[in-house]
């Protein structure tokens, strides 16, 4: 009855909330299946992460008794304005600008937070599948969605069938949820067909690309930096880039630190990793990292258009949510929540939909 395209936060928390409305209203046949293209929930899903409660404390009022996964509560957050040359001006107290401040939240891992998710999914009988990238869009009369197609596996590099060839599946729904993440490959087909309009009116979406590291650094900088939360501005970057870095101390001392810079930069040249790299070498990072050693790592882009980038969320026989949708607030650098809370909206409407036999994009 419901397909929901990604496993992240958005797309479980729209699962469980449909799943849960079925479920209240006697409707105990009605099904819910959700696909990534991850082989596990998680192994495709990167951030930062702090997180604010509130959407969790929306989805699962008991969460920290249910055992939601926490790293560290927040103890202590500012800035820095690091200096070309070397040394740095921290920002504390009433300098740090109030959408850096992170009292009250959460040090967080967003792979662990999909895996517990999946695992409240499935408790409620949700099919969650993983390893199914979805690769086409099926459309029916007046180009309503119905569902969508898997990718074909057992391809050969050369495009030639190996011995392994399985065609990709047909997955039809009576509405489809798609939370792909940032720049879903179909969310994009959506956002770009002139007839569904989604964008009309709004501003272009704009990007970011983060680049994310776990370090493992020496005890004395473990024991000073855990449950801290440290972002700074500054070098690398000149007056005209938008960007900056996060440090956040995690338990057994170890550091997830990452470097952010938008994508609408005049010079093309712009090479996100290698100032990622000029970052850590500035003498106030360095310090810190000094005697460690890097365990992880990896990139994604960030949708950082806000409020008047975010599309139309509906259509007919599907809707977007989370990061497919651009929720996320880059001034407070946030967006768990938001993807939460945005599957939970959805989930209500969707439900509703389905329940009252009308699937249309005015319903939902």
């Amino acid at each position: 009855d419901v397909l929901v395209v990604g496993g992240g936060p958005a797309g479980l928390a729209c699962a469980i909330d449909v799943a849960r409305r079925f479920q209240a209203a006697g409707e105990n046949e009605k099904t819910v299946l959700v696909i990534d293209k991850a082989e596990e929930l998680g192994h495709h899903t990167l951030s930062g992460a702090v997180m604010k409660p509130e959407g969790i404390a929306a989805l699962f009022p008991d969460w920290r008794e249910r055992g939601f996964p926490i790293l560290a509560e927040v103890k202590d957050d500012w800035a820095e304005m690091l200096r070309p040359g070397g040394g740095s001006v921290p920002l504390k107290g009433a300098l740090c600008p109030p959408q850096l401040k992170n009292h009250g939240n959460c040090i967080v891992s967003l792979n662990q937070i999909v895996r517990w998710l999946g695992e409240q999914a499935e408790a409620l009988g949700i099919e969650v599948y993983g390893g199914f990238p979805a690769a086409e869009l099926i459309r029916g009369e007046g180009g309503r969605i119905e569902g969508v197609v898997t990718r074909d596996s057992g391809i050969a590099k050369d495009g030639s069938h190996k011995g392994t060839f399985e065609p990709g599946m047909r997955i039809t729904a009576e509405v489809t949820v798609f939370a792909e993440g940032t720049r879903g490959s179909l969310a994009k087909q959506l956002l770009r067909d002139p007839e569904l309009g989604l964008m009309e009116g709004r501003n272009p979406q704009t990007w970011g690309t983060g680049i994310k590291e776990i370090w493992e650094v020496t005890p004395m900088v473990g024991a000073e930096l855990e449950g801290k939360v440290i972002h700074t501005g500054g070098y690398p970057l000149d007056l005209n880039s938008y960007g900056g870095s996060w440090i956040y101390g995690l338990p057994g001392n170890k550091l997830s630190i990452g470097f952010v810079v938008g994508l609408d930069h005049g010079d093309a040249r712009l090479d996100p990793h290698a100032l990622f790299v000029q970052w850590k070498q500035h003498p106030r990072i360095a310090k810190l990292l000094a005697g460690g050693k890097p365990i992880r790592y990896g990139a994604k882009t960030v949708p950082e258009g806000g409020l008047h980038s975010m599309p139309k969320l509906f259509g007919e026989g599907f809707v977007l949510v989370g990061d497919s949708a651009g929720f996320l607030n880059a001034a407070t650098l946030k967006g768990i929540h938001l993807s939460l809370q945005s599957g939970m909206l959805a989930g209500q409407a969707v439900a509703e939909a389905v329940l009252a036999g009308d699937t249309s994009a005015s319903k939902l």
